[in-house]
C-alpha cells in the first residue's frame, strides 16, 4: 500500500503508512528500508538516511540500504 502511495505522488501518505508500520513492527528492516525510500522521494534526505541506518541495524536489507546511503551522499554533494 505504501508503494501505491508513492506510486500516486501521494509521499506525506506513504510515510505516514510506513511509519505506522515501522511502529508496529519495529524489528523488521524492510520496513525500514520502504520508509527510507518514501523520505529519499520525498527529498528528506536526513531520516531517509536515519531509517536506512535502522535497516543496516536490523539485517536484511540485501545491500540496497548501503546503496541508498551513497545515492544520498551524491544527492547532497551536490
Amino acid at each position: 500500500m505504501g508503494y501505491e502511495l508513492l506510486k500516486l505522488g501521494k509521499i506525506n501518505e506513504s510515510i505516514t503508512l510506513f511509519k505506522l508500520a515501522a511502529n508496529e513492527f519495529p524489528k523488521d528492516a524492510n520496513i525500514f528500508d520502504s520508509l527510507g525510500e518514501a523520505y529519499f522521494t520525498g527529498k528528506q534526505y536526513n531520516l531517509a538516511l536515519d531509517s536506512y541506518k535502522k535497516a543496516i541495524h536490523l539485517g536484511g536489507t540485501n545491500g540496497n540500504a548501503e546503496k541508498m546511503i551513497d545515492k544520498i551522499g551524491k544527492e547532497i554533494g551536490k
